[in-house]
């Protein structure tokens, strides 16, 4: 088993990694929208949308044979249904076609 740890990507905040590698999976944990350059939390479901999936991006980039177009399944935790919408639409703008 192998972890990825980006500094492109916010630091876990607990006693886990950003990622693992095992049995030719990676196992992303979930990403929150903080900009890992300023530590600032990005506000706006557009924004913050878009912060958590170049996160993500960024962590995949650490293994080097991980490409986004190769996630399975994208999980995310939404506190309105209008929501929805934006997060169906962003993958496909960084990278994905879900």
């Amino acid at each position: 088993m192998k972890t990825l740890n980006s500094q492109n990507a916010p630091k876990a905040i607990g006693p886990y990694s950003q990622a693992v590698c095992a049995n030719g999976m990676v196992y992303v944990s979930g990403q929150i929208p903080v900009n890992p350059a300023t530590g600032e939390l990005e506000t706006g479901i557009d924004t913050a949308t878009a912060r958590c999936l170049q996160n993500i991006r960024a962590i995949l980039a650490e293994d080097g044979k991980q490409p986004v177009e190769k996630v399975l399944t994208p999980h995310g935790i939404l506190g309105h249904g209008p929501r929805f919408r934006v997060l169906m639409h962003s993958p496909s703008q960084h990278g994905g076609d879900r």
